[in-house]
């Protein structure tokens, strides 16, 4: 079996198609061991006074950051949903070009793909995920040197 970790924001229309394309290997049964990272493109656009996007409030905290923390909660705790939630979130983005800021189309997108959208909103109220980011982007970038 072949591992590897991918990276991945939803705002990002090249990481939808690698995403996409080792989602797809996937459902066909590739002998894949696949982890997905998630990397903020507007962390990476913050500046040192800014504040950390995994440290904003829910109600504003930043480009594509609610549909990574959504992400997290599903890929961690709903984890046999994540290859589900993966790719409707990048098309609701790129293809239906639906705001992933907005937290009712998050949520429809959790409830597309049959989860309860309540649940998974609670696991990012408990801030895990946003820690969760916090740990990866910035592994990523101190340990790789994305970007």
């Amino acid at each position: 079996m072949t591992a590897f970790a991918i990276t991945y924001d939803y705002l990002c229309p090249f990481a939808r198609n690698a995403n996409e394309t080792v989602v797809e290997a996937l459902q066909a049964g590739a002998a894949y061991d696949v982890t997905f990272r998630p990397f903020s493109l507007t962390q990476n656009h913050a500046t040192e006074q800014d504040i950390p996007v995994w440290e904003r409030d829910l109600t504003d905290p930043g480009s594509g950051v609610l549909a990574h923390q959504f992400g997290l909660a599903i890929r961690d705790e709903f984890p046999t949903s994540f290859l589900r939630f993966h790719p409707a979130m990048f098309a609701a983005r790129h293809d239906a070009g639906r705001d992933i800021n907005d937290v009712t189309v998050v949520r429809d997108v959790v409830a597309s793909i049959g989860l309860d959208p309540d649940e998974v909103g609670a696991v990012v109220a408990s801030g895990r995920p946003a820690k969760t980011l916090e740990v990866e982007h910035t592994a990523l970038v101190e340990d790789h040197a994305v970007f």
